[in-house]
């Protein structure tokens, strides 16, 4: 009986010492084949990844201010609280106006149209933020839109009466 549980003993440490060699071998034949492949199977691989911080709770994008649930515009400022798309659209915005200025800086845009382009991005950026105009703010008509041409002439005295100085 004794050599009966020896022998199964060897046995056992054989069949150990033999799973953990093919295992062994299977993860070196794995790696020698992704060296080799280099990412160029077309598979692409999956991985888990975690947010670095946890989401923020919305804010507003013209004064920061955190409102509180269910509301739909800042108290403070009176913007609206963008949803994802407006909120990716005035950050998208953001970027082109950060590009054109850096266009601007090196030459390769004139200052006439660097003007224009960022008066039309901060206006759509605007559109964005307060559909219906800030609040508070009189909505007025831009002195560059009058032609200059298009000026009241000027009077001259042609009479001494009090209505007409």
């Amino acid at each position: 009986m004794d050599e009966g549980v020896i022998i199964l003993f060897f046995l056992l440490i054989l069949i150990t010492v033999l799973a953990l060699s093919c295992i062994g071998l299977f993860v070196v034949v794995r790696w020698f084949v992704r060296r080799l492949s280099d990412g160029r199977s077309g598979a692409a691989t999956q991985t888990l990844s975690l947010p670095s911080q946890p989401p923020m709770a919305q804010q507003c994008v013209n004064c920061e201010w955190r409102p509180s649930a269910g509301a739909q515009f800042c108290p403070i400022c009176g913007a609206r609280f963008l949803t994802k798309q407006q909120d990716k659209s005035v950050r998208d915005l953001e970027i082109t106006l950060l590009q054109i200025t850096r266009m601007h800086d090196i030459g390769a845009i004139d200052q006439v149209n660097f003007l224009e382009l960022r008066t039309r991005i901060e206006k759509e950026r605007e559109l964005i933020i307060f559909p219906n105009g800030r609040p508070g703010v009189i909505v007025r008509r831009a002195l560059s839109t009058i032609p200059l041409h298009a000026a009241a002439p000027r009077r001259t005295r042609s009479c001494a009466c009090a209505f007409c100085r």
